[in-house]
């Protein structure tokens, strides 16, 4: 009996060190990407997203839509707000056995601000640009007559499998996205699963 409690509580350690050792990556490598977003680091940012995507999206077209989202253009930019500073809640780590693959959830509040360069908005117009942009996942506040905050509740979804070249790769949970194209069906069910739970607060 002592022999057989020892192996397990051995095989615990073992799971619970692994365990520590890949959250410790992740909650680094989330700071990395927020880094890169940040700064406009898109040849980062796209390094450390998960190369299935990539297979889907043309590398340089994916990279030229968020050049012109981010940059901005005569209309319109995008800014973050304190992104680096942003605490994120990572799941415990997951293992799928066919395709072999572990992952985990990476949930996390954003700040951003949509600035219009040439459309200034007045108090009922903004009232009806919150009524259209305001969803369970986002908040919106006008800064001023011609800048929104969007206050988001997102997530990623971090991935090590063959795909990625034993490294932590990522990808951000949409909703609306078809993700069978990127991951296994398991996958995508708990990553669902998880994202309502975190709307939900729990």
């Amino acid at each position: 009996m002592k022999k057989i409690i020892f192996t397990l509580l051995f095989f615990q350690s073992i799971f619970t060190v692994a365990q520590s050792s890949d959250v410790n990556q992740i909650k680094a490598d989330s700071k990395a990407f927020f880094k890169a977003l940040e700064t406009l680091d898109y040849e980062h940012f796209m390094e450390m997203t998960y190369p299935s995507v990539f297979e889907v999206y043309d590398k340089e077209t994916f990279k030229a839509s968020m050049k012109e989202a981010f940059q901005g253009n005569e209309e319109i930019r995008l800014e973050f707000v304190d992104l680096s500073d942003t605490e994120v809640s990572i799941s415990r780590v997951y293992e799928l056995d066919n395709p072999k693959t572990k992952y985990a959830f990476v949930t996390y509040p954003t700040k951003m601000k949509m600035i219009f360069h040439n459309q200034t908005f007045d108090e009922s117009m903004q009232e009806m640009m919150k009524m259209m942009m305001e969803t369970d996942l986002m908040k919106i506040e006008f800064l001023n007559n011609n800048t929104l905050l969007m206050n988001q509740k997102s997530m990623m979804i971090a991935v090590f499998d063959s795909k990625t070249n034993s490294k932590w790769k990522y990808l951000n949970f949409e909703t609306e996205m078809d993700m069978d194209a990127f991951l296994p069906e398991k996958v995508i069910k708990d990553a669902n699963n998880h994202f309502q739970a975190y709307l939900n607060g729990n």
